[in-house]
């Protein structure tokens, strides 16, 4: 019989400290251990939020009256909060002001495990953690400010953040991995496994704070009203979905060419997770929202059973395929037209430097003065592009575990 660890990731970090270089909006606990934000484009009512594959997210959903707020944005588990919290913040003190659902507690359970809290107090337990996982890959991690542009999102200096990512990807084994949603548009009444934390939301009791992504009301880009649902969705840099060339049940794997999209109306290749195999088939397209666009998907492939992989912090977050559309990270290769695109092109160009950076030397000899290197690096990058102070680079390492 499976028992569950207890594993609480604690600092002592007020959140409101931590983020004060940020327009906080919106924060709360939910009694699973989500810290919800939101942040806001402070040149528009638009606000983004930030995802569970700890980089910058999005997904338009919007207060349940709709007011005020035309492209209001929901957190989707944002757990790169915890990138935040595990940041060398030495000038940020325990403020015990701070209410105790804004403090940084995370509870993560773990099956197969005795009932023995693990807790991370320092540098020290957390990299010592690291060292003793069989088989974990790490990585450190960089994140895009967006809330630093002066004029918003949509003024991102596109061409200079994608010859960053082009120089990232040569200077490391530079990695994305992203799980923001895509977002069926209408009433939704296919099979709730795949709509994101529908699970935790149907078992959820008045005293567990999970949002609903299932037939919300929202509004598009133009303020119409609309019913939207957030399906499960992994989006893979190139070098992270070859990993899986094995694991095709039916069709194919993404392939190099999936990775540049030539125009907005051109089909994005997508593998679908291996309880898709019973409502799709190869071929089939799915019209969805990706940002603040409807875009065409189309099923080249489907996986088997079971594929997945470990991430995060301390490769604890478990992301699995079988519910999940499998989406390349492309490359836009065709200019933007109208603010719906423009924003869309920019969010996502700017997040595809919102990445993991693998760590050669291995997780032994991550201690602070690696961490100094590699982020000096990464600022020369940034510093040889004009996009100084542009980016973060938490000081806890993240690791993977490959199936």
């Amino acid at each position: 019989m499976n028992m569950k660890t207890k594993i609480a990731i604690l600092k002592p970090i007020c959140i409101y400290a931590l983020l004060s270089f940020m327009l906080l909006l919106k924060s709360g606990c939910t009694h699973e251990g989500h810290e919800q934000f939101a942040l806001a484009n402070e040149s528009a009512s638009l606000q983004y939020v930030v995802d569970p594959a700890y980089e910058t997210g999005y997904s338009h959903f919007t207060d349940e009256d709709g007011a005020n707020s035309q492209h209001n944005v929901e957190p989707i588990i944002p757990d790169i909060a915890r990138s935040y919290f595990l940041s060398d913040c030495d000038d940020i003190s325990y403020n015990s002001s701070c209410p105790i659902d804004l403090r940084a507690d995370y509870i993560i359970e773990a099956d197969d495990e005795p009932d023995i809290p693990i807790i991370f107090y320092d540098d020290e337990s957390y990299m010592r953690f690291m060292g003793a996982v069989s088989g974990l890959m790490p990585f450190y991690q960089i994140i895009i400010a967006f809330e630093r542009l002066p004029n918003g999102i949509s003024s991102l200096p596109r061409d200079r953040v994608l010859d960053m990512f082009n120089e990232l990807n040569a200077a490391f084994h530079f990695v994305l991995v992203h799980e923001n949603p895509l977002i069926h548009i209408g009433y939704y009444d296919g099979d709730t496994r795949f709509v994101l934390d529908y699970e935790r939301f149907s078992r959820a009791d008045n005293n567990t704070m999970v949002p609903n992504r299932l037939n919300f009301n929202r509004r598009d880009w133009d303020g119409n009203a609309q019913i939207g649902t957030a399906l499960i969705t992994v989006t893979l840099s190139e070098n992270i979905a070859s990993i899986f060339d094995q694991n095709i049940a039916q069709g194919r794997n993404l392939i190099p060419s999936d990775f540049i999209l030539a125009s907005s109306d051109s089909n994005i290749p997508v593998v679908l997770g291996a309880s898709y195999k019973d409502v799709h088939e190869i071929g089939d397209v799915l019209t969805l929202e990706y940002i603040s666009v409807m875009m065409n998907f189309e099923v080249v492939g489907f996986f088997e059973p079971g594929v997945g992989f470990n991430s995060g912090v301390g490769a604890l977050h478990r992301v699995e395929f079988d519910n999940a559309i499998i989406v390349p990270y492309f490359i836009l290769d065709y200019e933007p037209v109208g603010d719906a695109e423009t924003f869309q092109h920019a969010f996502h160009i700017g997040s595809l430097t919102s990445g993991l950076i693998l760590i050669s030397e291995g997780i032994s000899e991550a201690g602070n003065e690696l961490h100094e290197m590699y982020m000096q690096k990464v600022n020369e990058i940034a510093e040889r592009h004009g996009l100084s102070d542009m980016y973060l680079f938490p000081t806890w390492p993240l690791g993977f575990i490959f199936d």
